[in-house]
């Protein structure tokens, strides 16, 4: 039991600080790319 109590402790906040994380990725990812099509759409 102990071999699977450790990493279950070590895994469950990497998992929610990595789901966390790329949920914020794609927030940024998607306003970037509407920024970069309104900044494309002026100079062209």
């Amino acid at each position: 039991m102990r071999s699977i109590s450790i990493p279950a402790i070590v895994w469950v906040p990497v998992a929610i600080i990595a789901i966390v994380s790329l949920t914020i990725y794609m927030m940024i990812g998607d306003n970037f790319s509407k920024f970069l099509h309104k900044y494309t759409d002026f100079y062209m």
